[in-house]
């Protein structure tokens, strides 16, 4: 029997910290919430490749500031919501946004080739 739930279940399915009685219990449940985040980054990618061709095939387009600016606001005001510090979260999001933004651009440059 599983303690925590293997990365196709839903955590639904997991033991809540209360419930886990020792460090490895604990640990398990971490490791299959982390398996789950990067597979949701994996799939936030894919949106992230299919909206190039929606848009202008310029700088400013691709960086899209005021979207941005929007996405780390409401970022911030959900780390507030569940008690997470907004500032670690602007600063994971800042990182991320970063990431997919550069790998939009070097989409477009590829099929500019």
């Amino acid at each position: 029997m599983y303690v925590c739930a293997p990365k196709y279940f839903n955590t639904l399915f997991m033991k809540s910290p209360q419930e886990c009685q020792n460090i490895n219990e604990v640990r398990e449940c971490i490791d299959t919430i982390d398996s789950q985040i990067i597979e949701l980054l994996a799939k936030r990618f894919d949106y992230v490749k299919s909206i190039v061709p929606f848009k202008a095939k310029t700088t400013d387009a691709i960086i899209a500031k005021e979207r941005k600016e929007q996405v780390i606001k409401s970022r911030r005001a959900l780390a507030e919501k569940y008690e997470l510090d907004p500032d670690i979260i602007e600063q994971m999001y800042t990182l991320l946004i970063n990431y997919f933004i550069e790998q939009e651009i070097k989409l477009i440059n590829a099929k500019n080739v």
